[in-house]
């Protein structure tokens, strides 16, 4: 997997690498995959699927670090659900593991819920960021 940032600080784009060096080990996530993080005037955070190996997290970098690096991990369990097919987007219906999903609440779906658990993690890098 390839990544970039941009935006933010010099010590944000610090917080994502320590994230980043984490996440890549345990994550399964093709080396084909592309990945651009930025940190902007964004009003929430979130990932976009640009392509099938393309896809861009949005980070609001008016956040503490903590944030930056919970979000981090979150967004990245997304990645991986959406590159392996797992969690699809087709216009305003989602399928998860090849099922159509009714809307429900936020953190009741099932692919939430996996990435908030995973973004549990990123407790593990906050000492050394």
């Amino acid at each position: 997997m390839i990544y970039t940032v941009e935006g933010g600080t010099k010590a944000q784009r610090k917080v994502v690498d320590s994230a980043m060096s984490y996440v890549v080990h345990i994550l399964k996530i093709p080396n084909k995959v592309n990945v651009e993080i930025v940190l902007g005037k964004f009003i929430s955070h979130g990932v976009r699927e640009d392509s099938k190996n393309s896809f861009e997290i949005e980070i609001c970098k008016a956040v503490n670090d903590a944030e930056i690096a919970y979000t981090v991990f979150h967004e990245m369990k997304h990645v991986e659900q959406l590159a392996s097919g797992r969690l699809r987007h087709q216009g305003f219906v989602t399928f998860w593991e090849g099922k159509d999903m009714p809307l429900i609440e936020y953190h009741h779906r099932p692919w939430e819920i996996e990435a908030f658990k995973f973004e549990k993690n990123a407790d593990s890098i906050l000492t050394f960021v």
